[in-house]
């Protein structure tokens, strides 16, 4: 591998892995409260602020686009903290229209681009190969706070505490890895623990499977000039049905 690959994939590889030990654990709880679809929805919607700051307001400050992504997001979490305890029997529900609203409302604000079809693309794929470690110095302590957060102050993953945490890692998230890799590193990863009882056990799993999965998808999308996003997606699909398979055969 010569220099120059490695100055791109370095702070590529970084940035997932950090994506990857954040997410790790907001999955569980996703799946655990049986909202998959929020992490897709809330990512949409982030990414629907960045589009509203670029397209309509036309501001360019990388600061007051991250805000506006960030307020987008604080705001569909505290709706669906709200459906949470008025009206949960249709959250999930309303976690789906949401995302489908935001994702039409993104295609309507890049209809007069005629570069709008590239940006929705790198929306969802991404655009990890293309990330620095200036970006990577920038997000670091957002989610440094988020996993202090987790792990020391329990009460936070309840209530608006959790759906807050949630919206400040995918707010920063979208921006770096593009809604699909955001989707994997919640739900994929976390899915492959469904076998295992122990916190602790179904944690070290998903991190494995993370850093497995983002690790072999940038090598193979280097190597062979595919795309980062959908190939480290594909690899955490990979991973995560053999985390399954050796799971459920070593309970049997």
């Amino acid at each position: 591998m010569n220099a120059e690959l490695l100055s791109i994939l370095l702070p590529a590889w970084c940035v997932c892995v950090l994506i990857a030990l954040t997410h790790a654990p907001l999955g569980i709880s996703v799946l655990q409260r049986g909202i998959i679809f929020i992490d897709l929805a809330i990512a949409q919607i982030a990414g629907l602020g960045m589009l509203v700051a670029l397209e309509w307001l036309h501001i360019d400050a990388w600061w007051i686009s991250q805000l506006l992504a960030l307020s987008f997001a604080c705001i569909a979490a505290a709706a669906f903290h709200w459906c949470e305890k008025y009206f949960n029997q249709y959250q999930e529900a309303v976690i789906g229209c949401s995302y489908v609203l935001a994702a039409s409302l993104a295609v309507l604000a890049l209809s007069h681009n005629p570069h709008g079809g590239e940006a929705l693309n790198h929306l969802l794929a991404g655009q990890v190969l293309f990330v620095d470690f200036t970006q990577v110095l920038s997000h670091l302590p957002i989610y440094v706070l988020i996993l202090l957060l987790w792990f020391t102050l329990p009460r936070c993953r309840q209530g608006l505490g959790f759906y807050a945490i949630f919206a400040a890692a995918i707010t920063s998230s979208v921006q770096l890895v593009g809604v699909y890799v955001v989707f994997a590193s919640l739900i994929m990863s976390a899915l492959a623990t469904v076998f295992l009882q122990a916190y602790k056990a179904k944690l070290l799993l998903a991190w494995t499977t993370g850093i497995l999965s983002v690790s072999f998808g940038l090598l193979v999308a280097a190597s062979m000039d595919f795309p980062a996003g959908p190939m480290i997606v594909l690899f955490y699909g990979i991973t995560a049905i053999l985390a399954l398979m050796l799971s459920k055969s070593f309970q049997s």
